[in-house]
């Protein structure tokens, strides 16, 4: 027996069962606590199944009456639509068979707290023929505090501890569906509760790797699909009736988008600045006087943007200065009555598209601007974007080469096409260099400032203009 305080023998029934091994038959043997009662078993019962059960570490018997739920099993483990039947029939047949009904014991603290074993428990409470109540337990080291769901920290110790005794797959099926997502939501709250933030696709991920055997995709859309409430199609893909795909589809009512078309009559934005060069200016005026404005952020009598002790990283220059004409270019064409727009809302759309313009089914009517700086001749100069450049169908793209040093830019639009561009060895990102682009394009673009032309070498020299 334990060595268990004296205020947990009013827990326990006041037995112990022992083993005879050499004639293997189980007796019961009372107990020495004062009041202790002796529950009628069989005897002179053979079965290894019991001989197995009497060698779990020091097995007491307690009956149901006395254990408690873990506050926090509701939570994570759904017990109104738990069917529990199968499970009271073995629990008596076992008894029947064995003289004790739960041959894995049920794992609770000195308190009776039950850290595994609930739907035992709750079979037995169940039970209409009054034979269940006892249930072999096992008494763990770890004791329930109630102080501890106060705080979310000490709260994850519990639900951690509550989760490593319930083994997966020797009770209750662990890594089914219903389990895991109600788990995984609960463990998900309880992330936000302590670190203010829901768990990361990495995270998620990695708990998934742990956790179950799912593989990553499915269990992203399962979630989802839980997240969303529907439950119904979650039991539908337990019964193998829809799959993960067209019940994630369902759930989040997937519309299946028709193909968006190329729209060969878009409008030509090259022949248009060249018919309005006073754009062309106040295009590279605006974006300029942004980025001077950028550099004169005076702290404590410093230019801060450029400062060699405190100044910001050489490689935001180009982000600065690919927003700066983003906007400017924007701006410009709402002057000239064009209804245009920046992605300042949502990240991943084209720098400027002009709504009036667009049509439904087909891309966009869009500008994109790319800036670069310039390392010498078009051979060593080269544009950078991201992997599905390779992937564009023709659009218009404002490309900017500046010096920093010498503050001096070659600005010039065109359409490109996915041939201008090249994708790195692992697919990562996309380049043009400034000789491909001549080749392609030189005869068909506009300078809004600078300019640039082949040599006899066949390289493409870029002159790089002053900004006033």
């Amino acid at each position: 027996m334990y060595d268990l305080p004296l205020p947990f023998f009013n827990l326990i029934e006041k037995q112990i069962m022992s083993l005879n091994t050499e004639t293997n038959e189980m007796k019961t043997i009372p107990s020495k606590v004062k009041g202790g009662t002796v529950t009628n078993l069989k005897t002179k019962r053979k079965s290894s199944a019991l001989a197995s059960a009497m060698k779990l570490p020091n097995p007491v018997f307690i009956h149901v009456k006395n254990l408690t739920d873990h506050p926090l099993n509701d939570v994570i483990y759904d017990k109104d639509n738990d069917n529990r039947d199968k499970l009271r029939e073995s629990l008596l047949k076992s008894l029947k068979d064995t003289g004790v009904a739960n041959k894995e014991t049920v794992k609770v603290d000195k308190n009776g707290v039950v850290y595994s074993g609930h739907r035992r428990k709750w079979a037995s409470e169940e039970d209409e023929t009054g034979e269940l109540g006892l249930l072999q337990c096992e008494i763990i080291e770890h004791t329930f505090d109630p102080e501890s769901l106060k705080d979310p920290i000490s709260e994850q110790i519990e639900a951690d501890a509550l989760d490593d005794y319930n083994e997966p797959g020797v009770i209750r099926n662990q890594t089914s569906w219903t389990v895991v997502l109600r788990k995984y939501s609960y463990m998900n709250a309880l992330n936000y509760k302590k670190t203010t933030k829901y768990f990361s696709n990495k995270e998620r991920n990695a708990w998934c790797a742990q956790k179950c055997n799912f593989q990553p995709v499915p269990f992203k859309k399962m979630v989802a699909i839980y997240e969303k409430g529907r439950n119904d199609l979650i039991d539908k893909v337990v019964l193998g009736d829809i799959t993960v795909n067209k019940a994630h589809t369902e759930a989040l009512n997937i519309q299946k988008v028709d193909p968006v078309k190329y729209d060969s009559d878009r409008k030509n934005w090259v022949q248009f600045f060249k018919d309005n060069p006073a754009c062309m200016k106040r295009v590279v005026d605006y974006a300029n006087d942004m980025l001077k404005q950028h550099l004169n952020i005076h702290i404590a009598g410093r230019k801060i943007p450029e400062d060699d002790i405190h100044g910001h990283e050489q490689n935001m220059l180009s982000t600065n200065l690919s927003n700066f004409y983003m906007s400017a270019v924007s701006i410009v064409l709402e002057e000239e009555g064009f209804n245009a727009i920046t992605p300042r809302e949502e990240a991943g759309l084209p720098d400027v598209r002009i709504l009036c313009l667009s049509k439904p089914g087909y891309y966009p009517e869009r500008l994109e601007i790319k800036v670069a700086s310039h390392k010498g001749p078009g051979s060593k100069t080269s544009i950078s974007a991201g992997p599905g450049a390779t992937r564009i169908v023709p659009h218009t793209f404002l490309l900017v080469v500046y010096d920093p040093v010498s503050k001096r830019q070659m600005v010039v639009l065109s359409d490109l096409t996915k041939d201008d561009w090249t994708s790195n060895s692992k697919n990562t990102k996309c380049e043009m260099g400034m000789n491909i682009w001549a080749d392609n394009h030189l005869d068909e673009c506009v300078f809004f400032h600078g300019d640039g032309f082949v040599d006899g070498r066949n390289l493409f020299n870029m002159n790089l203009s002053k900004i006033d």
